[in-house]
């Protein structure tokens, strides 16, 4: 019976101090922040690319149990008009402390290639990643994307256009990023400052020419806008977007949101009320985080 008591003692013990290390670990790991592994190459560099054109950061949480499952990965596409922009200015340093794996990519600019070069990066940075699961640590069942603007508009399309050899993702998050360019000027309002008429600005330099005024460009301009590509088998959707946009004007998500409710895919938009362009608060950054805890996390 002493023998008995002793063991029982024992396991209960041991329970205890499992209990203790797994509350410390919960409570901690997230203030620990994150461990970054910078400028890895997912493609060789392109003829007359920039050197870090196809380079990407990958965050994951400085300390992991040992039994922890892998992780949902989000992946952050940068802004900059498509032409400008870097990996570095991201968000993924917070995703760690959310329980994901974070990565930040770049890719070509318009400058250096026009359109399709910028999604065909990502589509091979999102295929690199999914390789590589293993090394970093995370599920490859289990990718959202996120971007803003520019970055916003290639999340959408990489949500949206999955032709042969694509790899799919699960999740997509799109920050005021353009969806139509072939009516993106015609819903421009008199105060906007982003002229997608203007032979020299980003649209024309994205296409090679402005959609409406070049047979060519305006051919291309539905190849790279998500609402050519709407259908109900896609994965879920959040859109946010500011009313007050004065450089892609809200009607462009309102668009995008529309054709995806009236082909019945997930969808949801979320509208800020005074937003301008740059509409980051921790408020919008955790409902967002929250739209992936929701499609990635669900057992």
């Amino acid at each position: 019976m002493q023998k008995k008591t002793v063991l029982f003692a024992l396991v209960a013990l041991a329970v205890t101090i499992a209990m203790i290390v797994i509350g410390a670990y919960l409570y901690f790991a997230p203030l620990a922040g994150f461990k970054i592994t910078q400028n890895i190459e997912y493609a060789p560099r392109a003829e007359g690319s920039r050197p870090a054109a196809h380079l990407l950061d990958v965050y994951e949480p400085k300390f992991r149990m040992p039994f922890e499952k892998p992780r949902p990965l989000i992946i952050w596409i940068h802004g900059g008009s498509w032409l400008m922009g870097d990996k570095s200015s991201t968000l993924a340093q917070y995703l760690p402390m959310c329980g994901y794996v974070g990565a930040s990519i770049n890719y070509r600019y318009s400058t250096e290639k026009k359109f399709p070069a910028q999604i065909e990066d990502v589509r091979t940075a999102i295929k690199y990643l999914r390789e590589n699961s293993a090394r970093y640590n995370f599920d490859p069942d289990r990718i959202g994307v996120w971007g803003q603007s520019a970055g916003g508009h290639l999340a959408a399309l990489a949500g949206v256009n999955l032709g042969k050899d694509v790899s799919p993702v699960q999740a997509v998050c799109d920050w005021c990023g353009p969806a139509d360019l072939i009516t993106l000027a015609s819903q421009a309002g008199p105060d906007n400052v982003f002229d997608a008429n203007d032979v020299n600005g980003a649209i024309a330099k994205l296409l090679g020419g402005v959609p409406g005024k070049d047979k060519a460009a305006t051919e291309l301009a539905k190849e790279a806008s998500p609402v050519t590509y709407v259908r109900k088998e896609l994965p879920p959707f959040l859109v946010v977007h500011g009313d007050n946009d004065q450089v892609i004007p809200v009607e462009q998500s309102i668009e995008f949101i529309d054709k995806l409710k009236a082909a019945g895919a997930d969808c949801e938009l979320q509208l800020v009320h005074g937003g301008r362009h740059n509409f980051t608060t921790t408020d919008i950054v955790f409902d967002s985080v929250h739209f992936f805890d929701e499609k990635l996390k669900r057992p």
